[in-house]
């Protein structure tokens, strides 16, 4: 067994953590946004076109990153559960051709950027976000915490784990 943690970013950093869903009709994306002191800054979801996971989870950091840049946050800290999502930041060869352009610009938009993986046991809330998308036509912008991601949310801020069977 694997103790999984979601840990805290850096003062002067807001860290994210993002997800995608596919389901058998429709796509969706969400993250949310965290301080130092593990608060909530903001949370995303959104229906996205029936794509594949690759294309929900990459929309997923794009969104981020712009929200990020519209909310002027220019210290970010991308995490994910997807492993060929985030290897976009190194190959964008990875990333669909049809968001290549997009993701390109979100790269240039000027904030630091840092990235990780985490297993999905330690990115409950995002993954809660991205499946509310998909009751999301629209971006969707949570200034407070949803109420049906507050005991996910408060087990992250308390720094207690979730375990992974290896």
């Amino acid at each position: 067994m694997k103790m999984v943690m979601w840990c805290t970013p850096s003062i002067g950093w807001t860290k994210v953590n993002t997800d995608g869903s596919v389901n058998s009709n429709s796509a969706a994306c969400g993250g949310l946004f965290r301080d130092y002191l593990a608060n909530f800054r903001g949370g995303y979801a959104q229906k996205i076109s029936n794509l594949s996971v690759l294309h929900a989870e990459i929309m997923a950091l794009i969104i981020a990153m712009e929200l990020a840049h519209s909310k002027n946050w220019y210290h970010i800290w991308l995490e994910s559960d997807s492993m060929n999502a985030l290897r976009a930041f190194e190959d964008i060869n990875v990333v669909p051709w049809n968001l290549r352009n997009r993701w390109s610009n979100c790269l240039h938009l000027g904030p630091t950027l840092k990235w990780s993986h985490i297993f999905r046991e330690g990115n409950a809330c995002a993954d809660k976000l991205a499946s509310l998308g998909h009751a999301c036509p629209q971006l969707r912008w949570w200034s407070s915490i949803p109420s049906t991601l507050r005991d996910e949310f408060l087990h992250d801020k308390l720094g207690l784990p979730q375990y992974r069977t290896t």
